[in-house]
């Protein structure tokens, strides 16, 4: 590979009180065998730089591009969202500074389309219409022109063969 997308979500992890370990994937457990916890900046900040340090031994060439995600997570309420997205915007921030490079998924959502209509129905997650904008962005941000110009095209071709004929007789 030649870039690698961490996407994040929310600093939301769970513990498996028994192995005491972060989980992936709680596996349909009872939410009793499980702590939730927040991770801080402290604790995010030194597994990246362990991870990045192992991905730049194994790929030093790989490309990382970070980005948090602008769905919002409101299990935990309106505040906790906002403290967790921040706490991920403060790790791009510093990730940056070790040569990882921020897309502003949230930001674009957020600040430049910043209306109630790019938003799904259940007013959490992005419209079609602001998945694909952020999609091209993230296209003629980080793709040059004739690879950009490849990719939609290939969208293009995608939609023709996923297209049902309404009378294919």
């Amino acid at each position: 590979a030649n870039i690698l997308v961490l996407t994040w979500g929310h600093t939301q992890l769970f513990i498996d009180k028994e192995r005491q370990v972060a989980v992936a994937n709680c596996h349909k457990r009872p939410a009793s065998v499980f702590e939730e916890h927040h991770a801080g900046l402290h604790d995010l900040t030194q597994v990246y730089d362990h991870l990045i340090d192992l991905i730049r031994q194994y790929n030093p060439s790989l490309q990382i591009i970070t980005t948090v995600s602008p769905v919002r997570y409101l299990r935990s309420g309106f505040v906790a969202n906002t403290r967790s997205k921040a706490t991920l915007h403060l790790l791009g921030a510093y990730l940056e500074q070790k040569g990882v490079a921020y897309f502003p998924s949230y930001e674009l959502l957020n600040d430049e389309l910043r209306d109630y209509r790019f938003y799904a129905d259940d007013l959490i997650h992005p419209s079609p219409a602001a998945v694909q904008f952020i999609y091209d962005r993230f296209l003629t941000s980080w793709f040059d022109p004739a690879e950009a110009e490849l990719l939609m095209d290939i969208r293009k071709i995608t939609a023709l063969l996923a297209h049902r004929p309404l009378h294919p007789d």
